[in-house]
């Protein structure tokens, strides 16, 4: 077990500037002669018009794979840093969340198991494309995903703030109004039927929190998995701090509203919400 204030986040700093590290890194340390040698290449290709993009095209390809085996590697060494285990070989169809379940193409960083002051969590980015050709888009995601103790109706509460590319697309659902100036921040959508124990689950006082952290996040809880998406791939010291601290936050405050509804939970320690 890991205590909150005990994780040592000084690996992820070496994730700054990744692409730039890279390319430096690259061709034996001639990455930005090589760069420069590219560009002129292709620029003497464009006299046969198309053709002179491909060297360009083809050298950012292989600078983009270079750029996501660094990122996994200073992952990995997070990981140890803390003590937590890594998992590689878990399909992202068991694994992610149904909102982000979409496109073709997609793959998942190494999962930390982490487990935060008695919290067991799993963090992952994942990725999915969609389209082909010209048309093509790749959308990333950094996730956590904790465990609950109980089956729960599928709810997606989306941050206005995160601008995320999760799919709104609950089946038989309906948008619930929240209160206070919640609707300011959040779009709540459940499942037909289950309003009312939704919001024994999605109480004001977790709104409140995830108002306080000031994260960017959608929630989505799915089964007995709740999930924290933030868009993009977010592995750096301090979008990660941020988000292991409301998992364990948040996670604290849902499982206590299903302790008061009476389903047992694990006892976990408490986590101070920031003001």
């Amino acid at each position: 077990m890991t205590e909150l204030a005990q994780i040592n986040y000084r690996p992820l700093r070496d994730i700054d500037h990744a692409g730039l590290k890279t390319i430096k890194m690259s061709f034996g340390g001639y990455g930005w002669l090589v760069i420069d040698l590219v560009i002129l290449f292709s620029i003497g290709l464009m006299y046969f018009g198309f053709f002179g993009i491909i060297p360009l095209v083809l050298y950012f390809s292989f600078i983009g794979s270079r750029v996501n085996k660094y990122k996994n590697q200073v992952w990995q060494n997070f990981a140890g840093a803390n003590g937590w285990t890594l998992d590689q070989n878990t399909s992202e169809y068991t694994l992610v969340s149904p909102s982000v379940q979409y496109g073709h193409s997609q793959k998942l960083s190494p999962i930390i198991k982490a487990n935060l002051a008695g919290l067991d969590c799993d963090l992952f980015t994942y990725n999915t494309t969609t389209g082909s050709g010209k048309y093509q888009q790749t959308h990333y995601f950094t996730v956590a995903m904790a465990q609950l103790p109980a089956v729960l109706p599928h709810i997606l509460l989306t941050s206005k703030k995160a601008h995320a590319d999760v799919r709104q697309n609950l089946d038989n659902h309906e948008n619930l109004q929240l209160e206070g100036d919640f609707d300011k921040f959040f779009n709540l959508q459940v499942e037909k039927g289950q309003e009312i124990d939704v919001l024994t689950i999605i109480t004001p006082d977790v709104m409140q929190a995830l108002i306080n952290y000031n994260q960017a996040e959608d929630i989505e809880i799915f089964n007995n998995n709740l999930y924290f998406i933030l868009n993009s791939d977010k592995r750096d010291y301090t979008s990660v701090e941020k988000l292991i601290q409301s998992v364990a936050g948040l996670s604290v405050q849902i499982i206590e509203n299903l302790k008061q509804r009476g389903i047992s939970k694990p006892v976990i320690p408490a986590v101070t919400t920031p003001s």
